[in-house]
Formats: structure tokens, C-alpha cells, sequence
């Protein structure tokens, strides 16, 4: 779990969005438009929900190093076979009874 911290920057109600900015150790703070809670809602919740993990990630990843696959490299795997599923047999089987229901 990544800790963080959040200020709201700033809220618009015309547009129903608040402007939360995300700070987490070791990154650049990230600003996100959130959608306003409604009457009754966890703002933190909301806020929480609203955190910008994959962005917080994607920045790790492409910072991260790399491990280069070679150029022409092959392989192969072995699948199993396929089961093959009787539904003719299963659907002539006396104890299957199909019930259709009229929606009106």
C-alpha cells in the first residue's frame, strides 16, 4: 500500500469537480479533477478512490530498468488439448427440461 497526502485545491460547483492534488514520497505531485460527493457520501472515500495509483506507477515503470529481449529469440509452448464439450448429447438427455418464460 502507497501512503500519500491530498490538499483540495480548489472546487467548482457549476461543474460539480474538486481539485485534488496527490502527494506521494518520491514522486512529482499529481493534480486530479473529482467529481463532487453527493449529500451522505465519505469524502475521504471519494478522494481515496480518486488517487492517481496508475499514474504513480506507470512513472515507476518507465523510470524502472529495463531488460532488453533479444532480436529473432523463438520458443514454444506446449497447450494442452482442448476438452470438447457434448452439447448435442447433453441437450437430448431426458432429465434436461428447458423453461421458457414470456416477459411482457
Amino acid at each position: 500500500m502507497r501512503a500519500f497526502d491530498f490538499e483540495i485545491k480548489s472546487v467548482d460547483t457549476a461543474n460539480g469537480v474538486m481539485n485534488v492534488e496527490y502527494i506521494a514520497e518520491g514522486h512529482t505531485p499529481v493534480e486530479v479533477g473529482v467529481r463532487l460527493p453527493m449529500e451522505g457520501e465519505d469524502e475521504d472515500a471519494l478522494i481515496e478512490l480518486a488517487a492517481p495509483h496508475g499514474t504513480w506507477g506507470l512513472r515507476e515503470y518507465l523510470a524502472a530498468p529495463k531488460q532488453l529481449p533479444v532480436v529473432g529469440r523463438k520458443g514454444r509452448f506446449e497447450m494442452p488439448e482442448p476438452v470438447a464439450f457434448p452439447v448435442a448429447e447433453v441437450l437430448q438427455a431426458p432429465e434436461i427440461v428447458v423453461r421458457k418464460r414470456v416477459v411482457v
